[in-house]
């Protein structure tokens, strides 16, 4: 196999994880505003007894999810900028 195959191969695996990354933080982010932001801010985990969180916790869950969405879309960014500078 060609350097260039390889690399082709390795940017796709990277463009391939980084949009599971988008897709998986959006996905979070809809239960988390479903969820979380009700008045009741219950939620299940698994087969776990539903759990109570505060406002302050959903808060910090938001915000966390938030950062996580940042940072893939600047990681996205970066590849895409990367890919276009080998051309």
């Amino acid at each position: 196999m060609t350097d260039t195959k390889k690399i082709v191969e390795k940017y796709e695996d990277i463009e391939s994880e980084i949009c599971d990354l988008r897709n998986i933080t959006d996905i979070v982010s809809s239960f988390v505003e479903d969820k979380l932001n009700g008045t009741h801010r219950r939620f299940m985990h698994g087969d776990q007894p539903m759990v109570m969180v505060t406002a302050r916790e959903a808060n910090l869950m938001t915000f966390s999810i938030y950062q996580v969405e940042k940072l893939a879309k600047e990681l996205q960014d970066k590849f895409y900028a990367i890919t276009e500078a080998r051309k």
